[in-house]
């Protein structure tokens, strides 16, 4: 055995004599993992989220087209401006009206319109 092996050992059963050490969590100790998409912390345990609010594209740019108005970045999505809303949401794996609204800010900035 090498000295590695001998250090991740002690590791191990120091880490195990720490856990006995721990305060038991209140609530579900452990959660179904397979019981929903996600979970949140609610009253001091796991919850599953039960369902989310998916939102369709056309609503999606709907809220865009309303931040970039309401910023002063145009009235109007023209094709680049949708592509970029577009690739905004699929990098923050998200169709939200808060992603929507990060795009618009990041849109106005880039035009230094104030935001």
């Amino acid at each position: 055995m090498d000295k590695l092996e001998r250090l991740l050992e002690r590791a191990d059963r120091l880490l195990e004599r720490l856990e006995r050490t721990l305060p038991k969590p209140r609530g579900s100790a452990t959660a179904e993992w397979g019981a929903a998409l996600a979970f949140r912390w609610e009253n001091k345990k796991l919850a599953e989220v039960p369902h989310f609010h998916r939102t369709r594209l056309d609503d999606l740019l709907g809220i865009v087209s309303h931040w970039l108005r309401h910023f002063g970045a145009g009235e109007t999505l023209d094709e680049t401006v949708r592509q970029a809303a577009l690739q905004w949401s699929i990098q923050r794996g998200s169709r939200s009206g808060r992603v929507a609204w990060q795009f618009a800010r990041d849109q106005a900035g880039r035009q230094n319109l104030p935001g």
